[in-house]
C-alpha cells in the first residue's frame, strides 16, 4: 500500500481572497517515487503552487499535510528537514566556494555545537560527484555562470536529504548536455530512492519522457493528469494552444512544426 507524502485538502492559492491563481478548490495526495512536472502558461501559478508547499506563502483556502499532520504544527527546522526548494532567484554570497554553499544544506542536522561532523563532508562529497561538478567545488559562487549557479544551488538541496523536493525551473539556464544530465537524475531519484520531487518547467518534451505525473495550470483551473491523460491529442493541443502548424507524435513524444 502506497503512503501519502503530502496531502492537498481543498486547496485554493493566490495573494489576494479577489484574486485566486486558480478558481477551483483542489485536493490530491502524492507519494515517494512521484516526479511531477507542473506546467503552465508564465503567470498562471506554478511558482505560487512551491512557495505555498515550501510555506513561503500560505493559501488562501484549504490545508497541508505532511505524512498526515498540518504543515502550519511543524517547525522552521522540522520543514526543512521535510522540504526543500531551488527557486529561480539570482541567489549568491560573496566569497562563499561552492562547497560550502552545498554544506549548507546540511544545517538542519546540525548538532548543538552547529558543527559539521564527517558525515556531513561525506554526503557533500557524494552530491558534487553525483552532479559532476567536481571542477566546480573550489570556485567562488560569486564567479560561476549562472547555469553552474543552477547546479549548485541544486546540489545544495539534494544534501538536505529531504523526502520532498521543489524545484523552480533548474534547467533554464543550463546547457542541453547538463538538461538531460538532471532530468535523468531527478527520475532516478525519484525511483530509486523514493523523493517526491515538484519541478515547474516548460521544458515539456524533457517533462513528458521523465515525470510521471503532472499538474497544469489552464483556464484558471488547476489539473491533475497522468502522463498517458496529458498526451491525449486534444487535451495536450488545447493546454498548449497549438495552431495547425504544429503537432504532437504521440509516438515519438516530439512536437512537430511544419514549416511553410
Amino acid at each position: 500500500m502506497t503512503t501519502t507524502l503530502l496531502q492537498f485538502q481543498e486547496l485554493v492559492l493566490g495573494y489576494s481572497a479577489q484574486k485566486p491563481v486558480h478558481n477551483n478548490p483542489f485536493s490530491a495526495g502524492f507519494h515517494a517515487g512521484q516526479f511531477l512536472a507542473i506546467l503552465g502558461k508564465n503567470g498562471t501559478g506554478k511558482s505560487t503552487l512551491l512557495k505555498t508547499i515550501g510555506k513561503q506563502t500560505l493559501p488562501l483556502h484549504g490545508h497541508i499535510h505532511i505524512e498526515n499532520k498540518n504543515y502550519n504544527q511543524l517547525s522552521p527546522k522540522s520543514l526543512a528537514k521535510k522540504i526543500s526548494v531551488v527557486d529561480n532567484s539570482h541567489f549568491t554570497v560573496p566569497y562563499l566556494k561552492v562547497k560550502d554553499l552545498i554544506q549548507m544544506g546540511r544545517y538542519p542536522y546540525l548538532n548543538f555545537w552547529g558543527k559539521f561532523n564527517q558525515s556531513d563532508q561525506q554526503i557533500t562529497q557524494q552530491i558534487i560527484h553525483l552532479l559532476k561538478i567536481e571542477h566546480l567545488q573550489d570556485k567562488l559562487l560569486q564567479n560561476c555562470s549562472d547555469g553552474e549557479r543552477q547546479l549548485c544551488l541544486l546540489a545544495r538541496a539534494l544534501a538536505q536529504n529531504t523526502p520532498i523536493i521543489l524545484l523552480d525551473e533548474v534547467t533554464a539556464h543550463l546547457d542541453f548536455e547538463n538538461r538531460l544530465h538532471i532530468f535523468k537524475l531527478l527520475k532516478q531519484l525519484a525511483l530509486q530512492q523514493q523523493k517526491l520531487i515538484f519541478m515547474v518547467t516548460h521544458e515539456i518534451e524533457m517533462a513528458l519522457n521523465a515525470a510521471n505525473h503532472f499538474l497544469v495550470f489552464q483556464d484558471t483551473e488547476l489539473k491533475s493528469y497522468s502522463k498517458e491523460e496529458l498526451i491525449d491529442k486534444k487535451r495536450l493541443t488545447s493546454f498548449l494552444n497549438l495552431n495547425t502548424s504544429f503537432s504532437f507524435d504521440r509516438q515519438k513524444q516530439r512536437f512537430i512544426c511544419e514549416y511553410e
